[in-house]
């Protein structure tokens, strides 16, 4: 989602710069992947996560987002609070003929000037967020569609035959839609029709057949709310994903398609004076519905790892504008749609779970929570056998150095063929683990230079999908920087698996893969099992550059001056930056005839750049500045 940020500004009167509001943007609600500048004001691009998408994929909604972080006033966007519609103009004629619309408005509106230019600032604003600017009455909808989340559609009223249909399509049917492409179209696919055919694919894309042009004198808006599953599946099916099925599949929610209705028209008569409209259609009057929830103080505190007291919880709470009642331990919670994606009845029990999740957001991810010590407990319940046997093999595989990896269900070959796959290199669910921890090992292998490792020990344990059904297998793989010992590989890992009482199903070049439990097979629970302490320190993971290192070594006689420092760190001070590692990887010390001796090493240099592709010139920089103070220091190199 790409944010405008002069449009945050008129919502919340002022914000900090780009940069103060990307970090709080990303210590409080969502990963922030750049900011971007251009002439007309800087654009935020943000990853909204699925849960939050219902909201959040709006200006509005995220203001409201920043608001609550920085703790400022939210001034809610000016509608035109009451519809005074013109008497000369008729209602829409609308027939909603399928429950999987949930909503459907519809008014006409005369345009006594035609279709005309949009206006400067909304030019400017689709130029930075890189959206193509129409005609007015279009990028009007697109304009309220990245203002409040609600995907609206205009038709020219004077190419609509008859009653407007919402309806699945006919056998037969198909659309071409404004991009001039021709969709053929199935049984299975909501679509807005009238008396003469379909006009536009619901929530997905409208079609040319009633497009507004410059001859349009008068609309019919359209604003509506569409099941998000029949929304994806028809994406999915036709291949087209536009923002507004996007806002669709992630419920933005009907009770507020009133109010993007409403400022549509509030906007359209400030920019266009003597706009004219006409009665609303709504097939289902909506109001938003608000619940309570209930959560315990202590149980929040013990969650997050914090001792927030009720004065810090109560002032969290009403700038999440989230109304609290506190009785005791106990907090009622009042809460609509925005914070809360609650599609079904059976989501609202894990609403109290959210609230405490908005209120450790507020907190913030980096705010330096203390970590509570694990303390190890004991499991009582039923636990499946197979559980116990895996994570018995876990540990012990990480006891001897084994490092345990996850890779791809969905592959390019396999026995079982998707219906549905994600990519054209995803169609099978994968039938071993072989291939992909191969895949692993091989990439480990190439950055072994960049982490330090000389060998390369992995694991998988997982689930694979053959003729026969889903098993659990577990697949462990051995790739030695000597050929000598690579040539033993095959045997230690049969040798190993054997220990861990599995029998070895397939090996070859250092990867072995045995069964391990057939996943539907019903078996009797073990009613308690003790959950191994954590063993180990914790890392700090770091991304690796997704450009190509570079090598190079010396060897050099060190000298008795060169003994007085501490060589390493010294090389690499000298390699510079751009120097991720440095490494001996071999010493030996050589008797001259007159009986004296001299010691080699040999160091190993690694070059990377995170924004770039290194070329030799700037690795030869470095090592010659390296060969300088290696000879300075009296060494001989070799």
């Amino acid at each position: 989602m790409k944010i405008y940020t002069p449009l945050l500004a008129q919502y919340l009167g002022h914000v900090p710069a780009s940069d103060v509001l990307k970090q709080k943007i990303t210590d409080h609600a969502f990963e922030v992947e750049e900011v971007i500048t251009t002439p007309h004001g800087d654009v935020i691009d943000l990853k909204v996560l699925p849960d939050r998408a219902h909201d959040c994929l709006s200006h509005a909604g995220l203001a409201q987002e920043v608001a609550s972080i920085l703790s400022l006033p939210f001034q809610t966007p000016a509608t035109c609070s009451a519809f005074s519609p013109d008497s000369g103009l008729s209602s829409v004629p609308v027939s909603v003929e399928a429950k999987e619309c949930k909503r459907y408005m519809a008014m006409r509106m005369r345009l006594p000037q035609g279709v005309t230019e949009s206006p400067e600032w909304m030019k400017k604003m689709f130029e930075a967020l890189e959206l193509r600017s129409i005609n007015f009455p279009v990028d009007l909808t697109n304009y309220i569609l990245q203002e409040t989340g609600q995907p609206m559609h205009v038709f020219d009223a004077n190419k609509i035959i008859g009653t407007i249909h919402v309806r699945f399509a006919r056998a037969g049917e198909s659309v071409t839609t404004l991009d001039k492409k021709e969709v053929a179209l199935t049984e299975s696919m909501l679509v807005i029709a009238d008396d003469a055919g379909v006009l536009a694919i619901a929530g997905v894309k409208g079609g040319v057949r009633a497009e507004v042009d410059a001859s349009t004198t008068e609309l019919i808006v359209e604003c509506a709310s569409f099941d998000a599953i029949s929304v994806r599946k028809t994406a999915f099916a036709t291949g087209i994903r536009t923002d507004a099925s996007k806002r669709f599949e992630n419920a933005y929610p009907s009770a507020w398609a009133m109010s993007a209705l409403q400022r549509f028209v509030y906007l359209a008569q400030k920019e266009i004076p003597g706009i004219t409209y006409g009665p609303v259609f709504d097939s289902h009057k909506e109001e938003e519905v608000f619940h309570t929830a209930l959560f315990s103080h202590t149980r929040m505190n013990t969650l997050l790892g914090t001792a927030l007291t009720h004065d810090e919880v109560h002032a969290f709470l009403q700038r999440l504008r989230l109304p609290a009642v506190q009785n005791g331990d106990t907090y009622t919670v009042t809460y609509g749609h925005r914070l809360f994606n609650v599609r079904e009845e059976k989501d609202r029990a894990s609403v109290p779970q959210q609230i405490i999740g908005h209120i450790g957001r507020m907190v913030g991810y980096q705010s330096g929570i203390p970590v509570i010590a694990y303390v190890p407990q004991k499991e009582f319940g039923r636990v499946a056998p197979h559980i116990v046997r895996v994570d018995s093999i876990r540990a012990k595989l990480i006891e001897q150095g084994f490092i345990e990896i996850r890779t791809y269900h969905f592959v390019s070959n396999g026995e079982e063929e998707l219906i549905n796959p994600l990519a054209e290199d995803k169609k099978f669910i994968r039938s071993s683990l072989i291939p992909g921890v191969a895949e692993a090992v091989t990439k480990a292998v190439y950055h072994a230079p960049v982490t330090g490792r000389t060998d390369v020990s992995v694991f998988e344990i997982g689930t694979v999908v053959t003729k026969n059904g889903e098993e659990i297998r577990l697949c462990v793989a051995r790739a030695y920087a000597s050929t000598k010992k690579q040539k033993k590989a095959d045997e230690e890992l049969r040798a190993l698996c054997a220990d861990l009482g599995l029998q070895v199903g397939v090996s070859a070049d250092g990867v072995v893969e045995v069964f391990v439990a057939n996943h539907n097979e019903v078996q009797e629970p073990v009613e308690t099992y003790d959950i191994a302490p954590f063993q180990g320190e914790a890392t700090v993971w770091q991304p690796l550059s997704v450009y190509p290192h570079m090598v190079r070594d010396v060897a050099f006689f060190v000298s008795d001056e060169a003994r007085t420092h501490d060589i390493e760190k010294m090389l690499h001070d000298c390699a510079g930056e751009l120097c991720v590692r440095v490494d001996m990887f071999d010493e030996f010390t050589k008797t001259l005839d007159d009986g004296s001796q001299k010691t080699s090493r040999a160091y190993r240099f690694v070059f990377q750049a995170q924004d770039r592709t290194l070329t030799d010139d700037e690795v030869v920089v470095s090592m010659n500045k390296v060969e300088e103070k290696l000879r300075a220091l009296g060494c001989e190199i070799r």
